[in-house]
């Protein structure tokens, strides 16, 4: 997989943590007392929350990264249906002209949902403030920095993970042959 394609496909996972994360969290909130009223509906994000969540989406490199998958993807099909039909060249790359703009705004419809999603969590000032960090010289370091800490995490993680995969069942026999269990 190329790099461009694994940034995507890390964006896509990152977006999708981040997701399961906020569940996790929504769901691990107590619920409220049952003699609580209920709590009205949050008020809608308003155009400049949205707006500010959507260039900290840009900022952080989700949209670039979608915006490289859609003409990777396109390319790959592409590559895919040429190796085994050549004499296909012109009417493919007619019909992916045709059909681009449908992929495109799938991607148009994503970035406002994470806006939407991001403006939900946070509010407008915060969102202002997380925008202009981001959009500062430190901001846009520390965002190319993550993709590369998210990487080194990944490998120490996964490591850590391995060794972890023989380690717990032998500590855990260890453990239980101390009071005369075994399993």
């Amino acid at each position: 997989m190329s790099f461009p394609m694994m940034k995507a496909a890390f964006a896509a996972c990152f977006v999708l943590a981040l997701g399961a994360v906020a569940t996790a969290a929504a769901d691990s909130t107590p619920a409220p007392a049952a003699s609580a009223p209920a709590a009205s509906a949050p008020a809608a994000p308003t155009p400049a929350a949205l707006g500010y969540a959507a260039t900290i989406i840009d900022e952080i490199g989700l949209k670039s990264s979608l915006d490289r998958l859609v003409p990777a993807m396109t390319a790959e099909l592409q590559r895919e249906v040429l190796t085994t039909r050549p004499e296909l060249r012109d009417p493919v790359n007619d019909a992916l002209k045709v059909i681009m703009p449908e992929f495109n705004q799938g991607e148009k419809l994503i970035l406002d949902d994470l806006a939407k999603f991001l403006a939900a969590q946070m509010t407008e000032p915060e969102l202002k403030e997380a925008a202009d960090f981001y959009g500062s010289p430190v901001g846009k370091k520390f965002a190319n920095a993550q993709g590369q800490l998210s990487a080194y995490g990944s490998k120490l993680v996964g490591g850590w993970r391995e060794q972890m995969s023989t380690d717990l069942p032998d500590r855990l026999h260890a453990e239980l042959k101390k009071t005369n269990h075994d399993f």
